[in-house]
């Protein structure tokens, strides 16, 4: 059918059936341009999202390179008595006695401020009191000297 004839065929149709006909391609242009921009809107917005968490993890410090020494400051600056330190490669073991819980969530604050995480901690109550056991190891990594 040539453009003319469809032309034609229009003209021919009732003014009710045009404006329904018109209001039904627009739904139907209306629901493609949605179909088309949706992934558009979630790849734009996940972009965004990972740029966040790239400038967020820039601003995280860089970790410091820890020897047994310095864990025993740290830990005596949060009233914790370390009674075994380990070493084995970029991650530290640490264990030791306390009076207070929250001198545990301290060090770990702390050693969070130095660039280091906590990925396992027990607690436990026994005859002399508090005990814990620590795990350590670089946020972002290997430690910086």
């Amino acid at each position: 059918m040539k453009f003319a004839a469809l032309h034609n065929h229009w003209q021919a149709l009732p003014a009710a059936r045009k404006r329904l006909l018109a209001i039904g391609w627009l739904v139907v242009a209306l629901m493609a341009m949605y179909v088309a921009a949706r992934p558009l809107y979630t790849a734009w917005h996940t972009a965004r999202h990972w740029q966040t968490l790239a400038s967020q993890a820039r601003a995280l410090p860089t970790t410091q390179a820890m020897v047994a020494d310095d864990w025993g400051r740290l830990a005596s600056a949060s009233a914790l008595v370390l009674t075994e330190v380990r070493g084995d490669g970029a991650t530290w073991q640490l264990a030791g006695r306390m009076e207070r819980t929250d001198a545990l969530a301290g060090f770990i604050t702390r050693a969070s401020t130095r660039g280091w995480r906590a990925d396992d901690w027990n607690l436990s109550k026994d005859a002399e009191g508090l005990r814990f056991d620590l795990h350590l190891r670089p946020r972002l990594g290997a430690a910086q000297p």
